[in-house]
């Protein structure tokens, strides 16, 4: 009998998962194929790379379309007019994160500047901005621009001895030691034998995981029906993101001993001094810049490795450019030369376009139903941009399978390359990675030529959690 009744029971939500899934808001419902019961199109994303699978969905249903991720209704945006009219024509409507129960648990709040929502963000974005004002910013290229050089003189013991080297664990450390200086003045040794401090070593490994997990946790998030297993999960992962937070915790307490109101040393005490002993939004806040700072940064220095590598005519090009515009009296490249070497710049902005570290850029949701562009938005849906897809449609690059940094000399293509999101909640370090990524990237190319270590191109696929980076690979570093 309770078999039969759990049958029927059963039949009935599936057939009502189905009709609900598949009946239309409006008549003007952007285009998508069918949804199943139950799971929605979440097959039609089960490659490793979920943003090449939604761009093949994009060419039979647009550049804007409509499927069910589990229990979620979502629009997916690759158009670049659609996602600036929403994100800056429309940016009040869009400006909230969907509801995530594995950051509310991790935060114990949205009171961080990821997840945050309405007052909260704005409260946090006026916050984090008044570090990133363009007088602060001239603070830090000194900072870049020294920690550069640091970068430059571990690679050389390498390059010294005619080693072949797997730079993803250098490259992390340096995006990491700028954030980590800008955000609290702490700093990690390059080598591992060097590194006395424990927490700077706990720290690498707890970014290592809390990115390793996140990929899994989000697809789960699709099914509430899951969140007792999400939750089940987090008591175990949680442990790095919460022991992060504590370590943050504990070095805004040191902070406190020795603030300087008049005399702010970084962005810890810039914080302390706005929010006052607010110590869980600091430590929060803090996290998220660590987090994001680093890995965005040092994965498009690695694809910029790649590109070089795979591409000797660009990097001849590169050297010929900055060796003009520094001269033979200087060893260094300054952010201060970025004028005078456009293709420089051109190349980091290809690299962006190509492998971009952020292809899906965090999601959105819709605060209110609203009409854009002839489609109906209803109130709650999750929006998803395809960066990844603006970035390689013919319609808007020619040939974007090939690198080719001289498409950006002349046109800088900002209507469709949006590497660091746009509107209002973008990125709030843009400047500041951009200065990290000219100036590192400039000063290997004038340091080293870059070297496939067997003569053969290097592998240009990529690998994805919440961020791309490419697959290991081991380069010569040959001194110029």
């Amino acid at each position: 009998m309770w078999i039969s009744i759990f049958g029927y029971f059963f039949l009935f939500l599936i057939i009502y998962s189905f009709i609900s899934k598949n009946k239309s808001f409006s008549k003007i419902d952007p285009p998508g194929k069918w949804s199943l019961p139950i799971i929605g199109n979440i097959l039609d994303l089960a490659g490793s790379l979920p943003f090449r699978d939604l761009m093949n969905l994009e060419k039979k249903y647009g550049k804007v379309y409509r499927l069910w991720l589990g229990s979620v209704y979502t629009i997916v945006v690759s158009d670049p007019v659609m996602t600036r009219d929403m994100l800056i024509n429309n940016h009040e409507n869009f400006m909230n994160r969907p509801k995530s129960i594995s950051w509310e648990t991790m935060s114990k709040s949205n009171n961080e500047l990821l997840a945050s929502k309405d007052e909260d963000w704005y409260h946090c974005r006026k916050l984090v901005s008044n570090a990133f004002t363009k007088t602060r910013l001239k603070t830090h290229i000194s900072l870049i621009e020294k920690e550069t050089q640091s970068l430059i003189q571990v690679l050389k013991k390498y390059s010294n001895s005619n080693l072949m080297l797997n730079p993803k664990t250098i490259i992390h450390k340096f995006s990491l030691n700028i954030i980590l200086t800008i955000v609290m003045s702490k700093k990690i040794q390059y080598d591992d034998l060097d590194e006395v401090d424990p927490d700077m070593k706990n720290m690498i490994h707890w970014i290592d995981r809390i990115f390793e997990v996140s990929k899994f946790i989000i697809g789960l998030e699709s099914f509430p029906i899951l969140n007792p297993f999400i939750l089940f999960y987090l008591k175990y992962i949680n442990t790095d993101h919460a022991k992060f937070v504590d370590l943050c915790k504990k070095y805004y307490y040191e902070h406190l001993t020795s603030l300087d109101p008049d005399s702010p040393r970084d962005l810890m005490d810039t914080m302390m001094l706005s929010e006052g002993e607010s110590v869980d939004r600091v430590a929060l806040l803090a996290v998220d810049f660590l987090l994001v700072g680093s890995d965005t940064s040092s994965s498009t220095i690695l694809w910029f490795m790649v590109a070089l590598v795979n591409n000797p005519e660009v990097q001849d090009r590169a050297i010929k450019e900055i060796k003009n515009a520094i001269g033979v009296d200087r060893d260094q490249v300054l952010l201060s030369d970025r004028i005078n070497t456009p293709y420089m710049v051109a190349i980091i902005k290809e690299v962006m376009r190509m492998y971009p570290v952020a292809p899906l850029s965090l999601p959105r949701e819709s605060r209110e139903s609203i009409v854009l562009q002839d489609y109906y938005i209803p109130k709650g849906t999750k929006i998803f941009f395809n960066t990844y897809s603006m970035g390689h449609n013919v319609e808007y690059w020619k040939n974007p399978e090939v690198f080719d940094p001289t498409r950006f000399i002349n046109d800088n293509h900002v209507e469709y390359n949006l590497p660091f999101s746009t509107g209002p909640r973008n990125c709030v370090g843009m400047n500041l990675a951009l200065d990290e990524l000219y100036t590192a990237c400039a000063n290997i190319v004038l340091n080293f030529k870059l070297l496939s270590s067997n003569g053969r191109s290097l592998s240009e696929d990529l690998l994805f959690n919440t961020t791309t980076r490419p697959k290991d690979f081991n380069i010569i570093f040959e001194n110029r």
